[in-house]
This record gives C-alpha cells, sequence and structure tokens, in this order.
C-alpha cells in the first residue's frame, strides 16, 4: 500500500528493502492535500458509511462511499395481495427502503416472514401449497449480486422476536447452511421426501451440485441444528441436492420444521 502511494504522490521516502513509506510532519501536510486534490476528500474527516449521492456532495467518486444502491432495500411481496388494476399479477413486487418496510411491518396484522433463496421461485412462490398462513405472509427475497442480501438482514434482525421467521431454500447443502446462517431464522421449509421412492429422487436430484458443496457440507457436519438433523442426515445418506425449481415443477410436498 505504502509503495502505490508514493507511486502516485512521489512524496516521503520510500524504502525498498522493508517497504516502509517515511514521512514528516511536511510531507504529511502536502501527502493530506495531494489526496484531497485527487480523490475530493479529507483523509481526516473522510467516512465512508454513505451513500453514493452523499459522497458526491464532497465532490468525490461516487464509488469510494461504502454504502452500495442496494445495500438499503429489499425485494417483497405479500402472499393475498394483489394489485386491483391490470397489467399486473400475482408475480409482482415491490422493492422499498428497509426502514419502510419495517414501519409497514409493525403498522400491519403479518405474522410470518418467508425468506426465499432463489429470484425465479419467489416471483412463483404463490404456486406452491405452502404449510403456513397464507393471507399473512410477507415474502422476500434473499438477494443476490444484483440485489443485495445486505438490506435483507437488516430488515431480519429489526423486525419482532415474536414474529415467526422462515427460510425457504434450495434442499442442499448450500441452502440448509444458508437458512440456518440467515438472521433471526426460527422455521425452514423442507421438501417432505419421506413417501417418493428413491428412483423418483434420482430423478429430481442433480448429484453433480452436491458434490460441489463441500464447504456447506463441513459446515453442516459440525453446526446442523437438532431439529433439522434428520434431513441433513437424508440428504447426506441419498447425497441430494434437489432445487426449488424442480420442488414447483413436479409439485413436491413441503413440511414446515421450527428450529427454535
Amino acid at each position: 500500500m505504502w509503495q502505490e502511494i508514493y507511486d502516485v504522490t512521489e512524496i516521503g521516502d520510500y524504502i525498498q528493502q522493508s517497504r516502509k513509506l517515511i514521512l514528516s510532519a511536511s510531507h504529511l501536510k502536502t501527502l493530506r492535500q495531494t489526496i484531497k486534490d485527487i480523490c475530493k476528500v479529507d483523509v481526516l474527516s473522510y467516512s465512508p458509511d454513505i451513500e453514493r449521492i452523499e459522497m458526491t456532495t464532497q465532490g468525490a467518486d461516487d464509488k469510494l462511499a461504502k454504502i452500495k444502491p442496494e445495500d438499503d432495500f429489499v425485494l417483497f411481496k405479500i402472499l393475498g395481495v394483489t394489485f386491483n388494476f391490470q397489467p399486473f399479477t400475482n408475480a409482482c413486487s415491490m422493492r422499498v427502503k428497509v426502514d419502510e418496510l419495517l414501519a409497514f411491518f409493525a403498522n400491519e396484522n403479518i405474522s410470518t416472514v418467508l425468506v426465499v433463496e432463489n429470484l425465479d421461485i419467489f416471483d412463483r412462490i404463490y404456486e406452491f401449497d405452502l404449510p403456513c398462513n397464507k393471507e399473512s405472509t410477507l415474502v422476500v427475497y434473499r438477494g443476490d449480486s444484483k440485489h443485495s442480501p445486505t438490506g435483507l438482514k437488516r430488515f431480519l434482525v429489526n423486525i419482532p422476536k415474536k414474529s415467526e421467521i422462515i427460510a425457504f431454500t434450495d434442499f442442499d447443502p448450500e441452502g440448509l447452511r444458508i437458512a440456518l446462517t440467515l438472521p433471526s431464522i426460527n422455521a425452514v421449509l423442507l421438501p417432505n421426501l419421506k413417501h417418493i421412492p428413491v428412483e423418483t429422487l434420482r430423478k429430481y436430484n442433480q448429484i453433480d451440485d452436491y458434490v460441489k458443496q463441500s464447504n456447506a457440507r463441513s459446515f453442516l457436519s459440525t453446526s446442523c441444528n437438532e431439529k433439522i438433523e434428520p434431513d441433513w442426515q437424508f440428504m447426506k445418506t441419498h447425497r441430494l441436492s434437489i432445487k426449488q425449481q424442480t420442488m414447483l415443477s413436479n409439485q413436491v410436498p413441503l413440511k414446515l420444521n421450527t428450529i427454535n
């Protein structure tokens, strides 16, 4: 890092052998001004914990802001609620600020939050026969590279503890790891595979994905919740990776497991 500073500013005495940059009081003062001229921020009063638009008010590059545009938003819908005009359908959802959704949640009669791993399944969640109250369930998307998971996590840690917060993921090691590491989760939605023949499971399964998920398997071997330990053992025995899309297309029955 020091060499990069010296390469750009040529201020101070850089010692190659020890990789140190020696700066006098005069050097520090000059360096501070040089950084201000280049980056448009004062390093002694600069805080990256602001949004991009706020960063530009300092004349600085918006990409220096730590808070990205998606970090304060969450994508949600409410089961049983649709828009009363065309062309919107049950697939319609809303992207709102976390604080706005928290305020809405506090004022509405909502008892259940369902976190969904995959976006296409979030869009079509109403097609599942869900073993939870469909009329008072707020569905939120877990997030991805385009929809930051940061907003979701902030939402989850700030909703009332009495709420039922369910994770619905792929039925594979990574899916279980996601469910168990999301904050405030107290239940998981899993496929009910008890009466499905092994031959059918093989058709549903993507074993190559199971094989790739060694890190998640290691996590579950030491940190699996005892309430879903039998499901993890069943998954491990049959080396299963059953995606949410497969559950929907084959109408695989679901079950609700409380974990806290």
